[in-house]
């Protein structure tokens, strides 16, 4: 029996090993990485003009996530929605900004801004500070949202592979 636990374990190494190591070989996109690093927030509050991790308003959030991977981008999100490069709804992928009105729906200036985190061709699910839950994560689907939406804007230099 404890020889059979030894062989095991022996041949059990240099496959962990193996693995590792092919782990660190495997390439993936920047914005793959970006997606889950800004998952990684859900549930810290929000802080009106905050872009740490004590607390972040919409804008600081994308901000500090963004920078993070080699992107710096303006402070507020009116300005933010003039960075990148506009792409339709419906080609809307991983790691895109997508940007709203704030909260009146009949102002069209931008006061709102998120990362998607679902696929193009995918149902749009972004995340993003919200003043009453925090670092969140929502559905365009939702009324509020759909009402507000106002355009999406994506960044090639999160396209590069990057290896683990």
């Amino acid at each position: 029996m404890r020889f059979t636990i030894i062989l095991l374990l022996a041949l059990a190494i240099p496959i962990q090993s193996s693995l590792a190591t092919e782990l660190k070989k495997k390439k993936v996109r920047k914005y793959e990485l970006l997606v889950n690093e800004a998952l990684k927030y859900v549930g810290t509050p929000y802080k009106f003009g905050g872009s740490a991790p004590s607390g972040f308003d919409c804008s600081g959030f994308v901000g500090y996530v963004f920078r993070k991977y080699g992107v710096e981008l303006p402070r507020i999100s009116t300005d933010q929605a003039s960075t990148g490069k506009g792409v339709p709804l419906r080609k809307a992928k991983k790691g895109d900004l997508i940007f709203f009105r704030g909260s009146n729906k009949r102002d069209r200036k931008i006061g709102h801004v998120g990362i998607v985190i679902s696929g193009k061709g995918e149902a749009v699910k972004f995340v993003h500070a919200s003043t009453s839950r925090g670092i969140v994560v929502s559905e365009l689907s939702t009324e509020y949202y759909k009402e507000r939406y106002r355009k999406v804007r994506c960044f090639k230099e999160l396209n590069k592979k990057v290896k683990l």
